[in-house]
C-alpha cells in the first residue's frame, strides 16, 4: 500500500490571489457535500466540475492555492488564461516550478467558485513527498488536489468521521443542521504565514501545528536529517513516534497523540502537522472568515438529519 507522508506545497513572492465569488445568495448558507473516496493514501476526495468534467480531488489543507491539476487534464481547459510560474518548496525545501492559470469557475456541489487559480501539478513534487510501502504502487483516481485558498471566502467543515464536508457561514447554521455546538472548541487560526495553523499544548510546551489533510500522519519538526537516510525511514521505524498521553487545545484534552519526528527544510520554521491520523478522530469548522477553527471533540459531534 502507498501512503503519502506529507504534502508541502507552499509558494513564496507574490502572491496571486483573486477574491473568490461564491453563490450564497443569502447570508446563511449550508452546502453538504460527500467525501465519495479516499485516495490510497487515505486522504480526502471530492469531486469538482470544471467545463463539466467530473474530477475527483483531493481536498489538501497543505496546499497553499486554489487547485492543482494533472496537466494532461489541464491541457484540457479550453478557458483557461496563463498568469504566470509559481516557485513552490517541497518538505526539503527543493524547489519546484509551476505554471499557473485562470478559469472562470469551478463548482463544488451546487457551490460556485471564480475565477479560481489552477496549477500544473508537477509530478516530481508528487513523487518526492510520497512513501511507497512493500514496492506496491497502487492506481490512483484523483487528478490534483483543492487548496485551502479555495475557501477563504467562505467557511469549510471537514466530517472525516462521517465522510462529508461542508460549506457554511457560521457555527450558528452548523447547529442547525444537526451539529452539537457544545461538542465544539474554539481556536485562533492563523493564516498569516500561508498555512492553516493552531495552537495545541503537549507535556512538552506550546506547538503551533499546521492542520494539513494532505498529510497521512502528524509530524514533529525535528530538525535533524542523517546521511543517507530517505524520507521513508522517518516514518516506518517502529521506535520512531513520539506519544504524548494528551494534546489540549484551548484547555480541552483531546486524547492521546503519535508524531512521527521528520526533518521539515522549507525557508517557513513549521514546528509540527496535525495530519489524517487526528483529523479522522474529529470534527472540523474552519472559519476563515472570522479566523477561527472549531473542533470536536469526539467524532459524536452530530446528530443525523
Amino acid at each position: 500500500m502507498r501512503f503519502v507522508v506529507v504534502l508541502l506545497f507552499l509558494c513564496y513572492g507574490c502572491s496571486i490571489h483573486q477574491e473568490q465569488k461564491i453563490n450564497d445568495s443569502c447570508d446563511a448558507y449550508f452546502v453538504l457535500v460527500p467525501i465519495p473516496e479516499y485516495s490510497p493514501a487515505k486522504l480526502p476526495c471530492v469531486n469538482v466540475d470544471i467545463e463539466g468534467q467530473q474530477l475527483l480531488l483531493i481536498l489538501d489543507l497543505g496546499f497553499r492555492g486554489d487547485l492543482a491539476i494533472d496537466k494532461c487534464i489541464l491541457d484540457s481547459f479550453e478557458s483557461k488564461t496563463f498568469v504566470k510560474e509559481r516557485l513552490t518548496y517541497g518538505i526539503r525545501s527543493k524547489p519546484y516550478t509551476n505554471k499557473s492559470y485562470r478559469i472562470p469557475k469551478a463548482m463544488i456541489g451546487s457551490m460556485s467558485f471564480s475565477p479560481p487559480m489552477v496549477q500544473e501539478e508537477n509530478p516530481e513534487f508528487l513523487k518526492d513527498s510520497r512513501v511507497e510501502t512493500n514496492g506496491e504502487t497502487e492506481t490512483s483516481k484523483e487528478v490534483g488536489r483543492l487548496g485551502w485558498e479555495l475557501f477563504l471566502q467562505s467557511n469549510l467543515l471537514l466530517d472525516v468521521p462521517h465522510s462529508r464536508t461542508a460549506f457554511c457561514d457560521s457555527l450558528d447554521t452548523l447547529i442547525k443542521h444537526g451539529y452539537q455546538g457544545q461538542a465544539f472548541t474554539r481556536t485562533p487560526l492563523f493564516l498569516e504565514r500561508g498555512l492553516v495553523e493552531v495552537e495545541v499544548n503537549t507535556p512538552d510546551g506550546v506547538l503551533r501545528c499546521m492542520i494539513d489533510t494532505g498529510a497521512t500522519f502528524s509530524v514533529l519538526n525535528n530538525n535533524i536529517e542523517q546521511d543517507g537516510q530517505q524520507l521513508k525511514d522517518f516514518v516506518w521505524d517502529p521506535d520512531n513516534p513520539i506519544e504524548y498521553p494528551s494534546l489540549k487545545i484551548s484547555g480541552e484534552d483531546f486524547g492521546p497523540i503519535q508524531f512521527y519526528p521528520l526533518p521539515i527544510q522549507i525557508p517557513i520554521r513549521i514546528e509540527a502537522i496535525l495530519g489524517m491520523d487526528f483529523l479522522k478522530k474529529h470534527i472540523l469548522f474552519l472559519d476563515f472568515r472570522n479566523q477561527y477553527a472549531y473542533f470536536s471533540k469526539t467524532k459524536e459531534a452530530t446528530v443525523h438529519k
